[in-house]
């Protein structure tokens, strides 16, 4: 009989009544000896647990292995194989615990047995496999053991019960899975009486359930092949189940949650799959080769925010939009407006209105810019300046203007004024013509006075104009762009007029507004409509009152230049008129 190996070192250890510790107590110091013999004796179970290898534990310092007669309930710490029988139960009422271990043999032997008459043992969570039988319950009447969850495959013969003396009767066979072993997956043989087989899978055996005298019984078992056995729910002979295998279909299958990815600048969903081809293995357990992986992309994007100045890509699934200035239009000057007429002193030039851009990209509206400066471009400019000396010339609105000023000489010392016949000369003096006896003057010689028919009078009434009123802000800042409004008398705002600031002209929009830039000091804003009489507004950027007063001065002076203009010409006129009447007069009265 094999019995379990008590102490591997081979030596036994009787207290601590050796020599060392003798010549301790001998000093008088037993404190000191049970420290010493404490010491002793820790790092003894330490130096033996250090041994321990592989086998049935059972936690007391007693550990079985293949070979060895158990006598304890014990645990299995790891695999084992054997070149015989492995486990003896040599005790009733033990547990034989696998642990999910292996136990492995070389088609001799028992993988666990009995030793005569044992009761009330279990076996449970062993993987048996290539003995000649797995387990085996036999001796002289080997009752009331449990066997169960365990893997009983590639032996001669799975599990045989069997007593042909004495009777093995009441053992239990539950939860196992008893496949691939060569003759018999359970074999009831003669003696085995009243033994409950229940729920466990027999499959690929040679003949899965053996019972020899039909005296034992189970139930909802799965099996092919039996003799003498029918599950108590089966209809006729053998197992409630049937052992099959059956697998889905091969194919791709999904392995993965779905996730977010991108394709090129595309965000798409992703689902990880592999091509699966099914079998059914010696367990009729279905299983599967991969032989393919692959990436399904779904719901695909491409990512365009429609902005142009924007770059657009894919990243990590989600679509991601970056405001790039390098793809807006460069930085610099641009002309706003067309060109337009206009004067610089007594020049008449093509003036053409920029402002400076700073172009940036706006991730929602696209290339965007700020003006940061305004100018005006003035070109082509030639002098007003008609030769004649007797002209005033001038540049309004872009346009030459030459005014003749002779009708103002009281002398004939302007040759040009000869030139364009607008000479006053001196009054000539009047000598009686003589008188004519022989001829009568006619009754019709009044109508020698056509003079009349000038008179100023006669001439058509000219249409009123309308006052055009100029609105400028208090506050202008030099450098900074204002608005100037322009309305009529009524509040109403004037479109297309033309506004003359510091040189530059422009047109008021719909609502009357138009927009300048502040030049320094004081600055008269003129404007004019056809149908509107002329305005005129100050706009001042900095304190600088003399140049306000003297450009209202200017422009009182000016405006008595033209008053006085307009009563000179009508003088003159009442002048004429008078002469003619005078030089009738004295006509008549020589003839009478």
């Amino acid at each position: 009989m094999k019995t379990a190996k008590q102490n591997k070192m081979g030596f036994g250890f009787s207290g601590c009544d050796g020599a060392l510790l003798q010549h301790i107590s001998d000093q008088g110091s037993a404190a000191l000896k049970n420290i010493v013999c404490g010491l002793l004796i820790l790092g003894l179970i330490f130096w033996l647990s250090g041994g321990v290898s592989a086998c049935c534990d059972v936690g007391n310092g007693t550990c079985y292995t293949c070979g060895d007669t158990i006598y304890a309930s014990c645990t299995l710490n790891a695999d084992l194989t054997s070149a015989g029988d492995c486990f003896t139960v040599g005790a009733d009422g033990i547990t034989i615990d696998g642990n999910g271990h292996s136990i492995t043999g070389n088609t001799t032997g028992d993988g666990i047995e009995t030793e005569g008459d044992k009761d009330g043992v279990t076996i449970k969570n062993f993987k048996i496999y290539n003995f000649s039988t797995g387990i085996y319950l036999g001796g002289c009447g080997s009752d009331d053991n449990q066997i169960t969850n365990n893997d009983v495959s590639l032996n001669l013969d799975g599990i045989i019960i069997t007593d042909v003396e004495c009777g093995s009767d009441n053992n239990t066979v539950i939860y196992n899975k008893i496949t691939n072993n060569t003759n018999n997956g359970v074999y009831f043989n003669q003696g085995a009486y009243n033994n409950n087989l229940t729920e466990n899978l027999i499959c690929s055996n040679g003949l899965d359930v053996n019972d020899s005298y039909a005296a034992n019984l189970g139930d909802e078992n799965t099996c092919n092949t039996t003799y003498n056995w029918n599950d108590t729910s089966a209809t006729g002979e053998g197992c409630l189940y049937r052992c099959v295998c059956e697998c889905p279909a091969d194919g791709w299958v999904n392995i993965s949650a779905p996730y977010d990815c991108c394709d090129g600048a595309q965000a798409c969903t992703c689902q990880e799959r592999e091509n699966r081809d099914y079998y059914c293995d010696s367990y009729l357990v279905c299983q599967y080769n991969v032989i393919g992986n692959d990436t399904v992309r779904s719901g695909c994007v491409g990512c365009d925010d429609g902005v142009d100045c924007t770059d657009d890509a894919c990243v990590d699934g989600v679509c991601a939009y970056t405001a790039d200035d390098g793809n807006c239009p460069s930085d610099g000057w641009v002309n706003i407006g067309a060109p337009y007429g206009c004067c610089s002193g007594i020049q008449k030039c093509t003036c053409q209105e920029r402002e400076n851009r700073d172009h940036y990209c706006d991730p929602e509206l696209g290339c965007r810019y700020d003006a940061v400066g305004t100018d005006t471009l003035r070109s082509g400019c030639v002098g007003c300046d008609d030769g004649i000396e007797c002209t005033d010339d001038a540049c309004v609105d872009g346009t030459c203007k030459y005014t003749s000023h002779c009708e103002r000489k009281r002398r004939p010392d302007c040759p040009e004024c000869e030139d364009i016949g607008m000479v006053i000369r001196p009054e000539p003096i009047l000598e009686e013509p003589p008188v004519e006896e022989e001829e009568e003057p006619e009754e019709d010689e009044p109508e020698e006075e056509e003079p009349e028919e000038e008179e100023p009078e006669e001439e058509p009434e000219k249409e009123e104009l309308k006052e055009l009123a100029i609105i400028v802000p208090e506050d202008i800042t030099e450098g900074e762009p204002f608005t100037v409004t322009v309305r009529d008398k009524d509040g109403n705002p004037v479109g297309n007029a033309n506004v003359d600031y510091n040189g530059v002209v422009r047109q008021t929009d719909a609502n009357g507004k138009v927009q300048f830039t502040a030049a320094k000091g004081t600055k008269t804003i003129k404007t004019s409509k056809q149908g509107y009489k002329d305005g005129s507004a100050t706009a001042t950027s900095s304190e600088v009152e003399e140049e306000v007063v003297e450009e209202e001065e200017k422009v009182v002076e000016k405006k008595k230049e033209e008053e006085g203009g307009f009563n000179w010409i009508y003088v003159i006129g009442i002048i004429i008129l008078v002469l003619i009447l005078l030089f009738i007069l004295m006509r008549r009265r020589r003839e009478g």
